[in-house]
Order: structure tokens, then sequence, then C-alpha cells
């Protein structure tokens, strides 16, 4: 499993959404699974766990498929519930499908080399490109590192760290990233602050087996204007993804748009 970054540098893209408006609680669990998988907070055990600890009680996937059910609740809007299924593969490549009130809205497939394609359905229209490319939203870069905590756990393969008060730290794409975990080596929270995008902080609870790995099941998270619950249905360890499981097929005369504006028709 590769931990991929493009290169390109993040911008405050994210700090552009329109937090109170009701269409955006799809972008912000979007936002929400990106950084579940990258970010969090709390307690600080003495003193810090090995990085060896931390891998082996989590234990590593080629790659997963899992289902979510995320709710969301920005600061004065109205909760919305959505249904998220993501398949990460062994190479790095990404899927992410969404679901608002069983209706798919958004069908996104980042592969290996940094092209992706997303497919919205309820407005029909398509959006391609390449995630270095300069007017692609920052919050698919981040998306990127959804893989690598879904098939390697809360400490990413080859990371360098360094253990201060309790907590390992590291530097990933421009961020300081911090991570508590207990002596066990079973991560409680993460954090990721960065210098435009700001603070996200996730807990992890209710850990569970998924067929030999060890995952929150729950997480909460605060930061970016929003509240939110994440609930693991499934986690699924397998070999690889099935070309069928990583094909996005837009309709054939859906008219291509630039992603930024797909992402704001996702009401």
């Amino acid at each position: 499993m590769k931990v991929r970054s493009f290169g390109r540098p993040v911008g405050p893209q994210w700090g552009g959404f329109a937090l109170r408006s009701a269409k955006t609680c799809v972008l912000l669990a979007i936002m929400m699974v990106a950084g579940t998988f990258v970010v969090g907070c709390t307690p600080r055990p003495e003193p810090a766990v090995a990085p060896a600890v931390v891998r082996a009680a989590h234990a590593v996937a080629p790659a997963c498929r899992a289902a979510l059910n995320v709710r969301v609740q920005p600061e004065g809007g109205e909760a919305t519930t959505l249904t998220l299924h993501v398949w990460a593969d062994h190479d790095g490549a990404l899927r992410l499908k969404v679901a608002k009130l069983d209706v798919d809205v958004l069908d996104l497939l980042i592969a290996a080399d940094g092209t992706y394609l997303a497919w919205a359905p309820r407005s029909h229209e398509q959006a391609t490109g390449r995630i270095s490319d300069a007017d692609t939203p920052a919050l698919l870069d981040r998306l990127t590192l959804v893989a690598s905590e879904l098939t390697h756990g809360p400490l990413p393969d080859g990371i360098a760290t360094t253990a201060k008060d309790g907590q390992l730290w590291w530097i990933q794409d421009g961020a300081t990233v911090s991570l508590t975990a207990n002596l066990d080596g079973q991560a409680i929270a993460k954090r990721i602050a960065h210098p435009t995008l700001g603070v996200l902080d996730i807990t992890y609870g209710a850990y569970q087996d998924f067929e030999g790995l060890r995952r929150a099941k729950r997480l909460h998270v605060i930061g970016l204007g929003l509240e939110a619950t994440a609930v693991v249905r499934q986690l699924d360890p397998v070999p690889a993804i099935s070309p069928a499981g990583m094909r996005v097929e837009p309709a054939a005369d859906a008219p291509v748009i630039p992603i930024a504006v797909l992402l704001e028709h996702l009401a």
C-alpha cells in the first residue's frame, strides 16, 4: 500500500465552502471521511507508545471495502445523515460513493496515478482531471489518504515519527499530525493542524475486530465548522479490489464540468 502525495500545495479551498448551506453537508461528510482517516486529539498517555506497537495493534491489509453511516451537523445548519461506501485498493487507488436518503449523489474514483473521475447522478454531471491540477479542490488531495488509513490504520506506513508529550508526531503533506494511543498501541485520537486548512480533531471509540483488522467502529469529529459522527458498518480486508469495484460509469450524455462546480451542485 503506497501513501501517496501528488506534490500539489494544499490551499485554503476548504474554507471556501459555505458551511451553513444544507447542500454542504455532503461535502462536510466527505471532508470528515478524509479527516477521519488522518486526524484527531485528546488524552496524553506517558510515555509515547512505539510506532511498531501502534502498527501491530491495528494490523495491515492489502486492500479494503468499507461502509459508513455519517451524521453531519454544520454550525447553524440542519443535521444530515449520509451513507458512504469506500473501496481502497492495494495501489492507493480510492473509490468513494455517497448516498443521501438512499439516493446516490456522488461516485468518485481517484486512480493510483492521481487522475480522477467524478459522477453526480442527481445533477447528471461529471468531472475529470488530475489531483495535481491547480483548480482541483484540496479536498480530493486529502481523500487520497483514506486508502492508507483503511489498510494500514492510524499510523501511515513509512512515516518517520517523533515522540513528544506522550504522543507520536509527524509531518504529512504540510500538516503537523499528532497521535495519542494507549499502552497497547490502540489509537485514542489524532489531530491534524494545517497552516491554511486549520485544525480537525477526531476521537476513536468502540474498537472492533474486522476480520483481523482492529479499527474504531465509531469516530467523533470536531472542526472546520462542523461536528460529525461516523459509524463503521462494514470493513472487509481483501487482497485487491476487483476492476468492477473500482469502476465509475457516468452517463454517456453527462456534461463535463469543473470538479469544484460539480461538488457545489451536490444538493
